[in-house]
């Protein structure tokens, strides 16, 4: 909340395919404020095609070696 942040964008590829876990974020995630879990692929994807989107955005990596897929892939 105190970054402003109106989405929190989590880029974890095992995380995105793990529903109990993708609920327990869903839960903490702070009222207002979207969550979206994406693999490395796709966040490359996406940051290609519109930086992630409009506004404030808190990105997670799952660790170092996640950042430098998600580097890769766009």
């Amino acid at each position: 909340k105190q970054l402003g942040a109106k989405r929190v964008y989590i880029i974890d590829d095992e995380l995105k395919n793990d529903p109990f876990l993708t609920s327990v974020f869903s839960m903490a995630t702070p009222q207002g404020t979207t969550l979206e879990i994406a693999t490395a692929e796709e966040a490359g994807q996406s940051f290609q095609k519109d930086g992630l989107g409009e506004g404030v955005v808190f990105v997670l990596f799952k660790n170092l070696e996640m950042a430098r897929a998600a580097y890769d892939a766009g």
